[in-house]
C-alpha cells in the first residue's frame, strides 16, 4: 500500500521511480493516508483578495445586480475540523452559509447561485477537491493563508483568505 501511494504521487509530479530500497526500509506505522487527514483547517479567515471575481460569477449564472453586490464584500469563513468532519459558515455581507462535510462521503454543497447539489470532498494534506455542478475548487492551506482555487468552463476564479482567530 505504502510504495502504491508513493509511486501515484511520484508519477503525479513526473518525479523518477521512487527508491525502493528507502521504500522497503519503512518501518510499520500508520497508514500514509491516513496521515494526510492530520492537517487542521479549523479557525476563522477574512477574505483578502481576489482575483476574476466579476468574469467568473457571470459564466456561473449569477445575476449582474448581485455581482455588483459581491465584488466588495470581505466575506468571512469559520471552519470546524474534527478530523474528517467539518462544518463551514461562510458569512457575506447579509448572506450566510452554513455546510457540513465528511471527508470522502457524499454530502450536499450550495453553489454561488444558491443551487444545491450533492458532491464528495476528497482531502490530500493541506488540500481539499470537490466539483459541484461543473465547479471544480481546490483548497489549499498554507500557513494562516486559504488559497481557494475555482475553475468553471475554463474561466479561474482566485480568492486568497487569512486567518485572523
Amino acid at each position: 500500500m505504502k510504495q502504491t501511494l508513493i509511486e501515484h504521487r511520484c508519477s503525479e509530479n513526473r518525479l523518477s521511480k521512487p527508491n525502493t530500497a528507502f521504500l522497503q526500509s519503512l518501518s510499520p506505522g500508520p497508514d500514509l493516508k491516513k496521515l494526510t487527514l492530520l492537517m487542521d483547517f479549523s479557525g476563522k479567515y477574512q477574505l483578502e483578495s481576489h482575483e476574476n471575481f466579476e468574469a467568473f460569477m457571470k459564466a456561473v449564472g449569477l445575476p449582474d445586480d448581485e455581482i455588483e453586490k459581491g465584488k466588495d464584500i470581505k466575506s468571512i469563513s469559520e471552519i470546524h475540523q474534527d478530523g474528517k468532519d467539518f462544518k463551514v459558515t461562510v458569512t457575506a455581507g447579509t448572506k450566510v452559509v452554513l455546510y457540513s462535510f465528511t471527508v470522502g462521503e457524499e454530502c450536499e454543497l450550495e453553489t454561488f447561485t444558491g443551487e444545491k447539489a450533492k458532491s464528495v470532498v476528497h482531502m490530500d494534506g493541506n488540500k481539499l477537491r470537490v466539483c459541484v455542478k461543473g465547479i471544480e475548487s481546490l483548497t489549499e492551506l498554507n500557513g494562516d493563508t486559504i488559497i481557494n482555487v475555482l475553475t468553471f468552463d475554463g474561466i479561474v476564479y482566485k480568492r486568497f483568505s487569512i486567518r485572523i482567530s
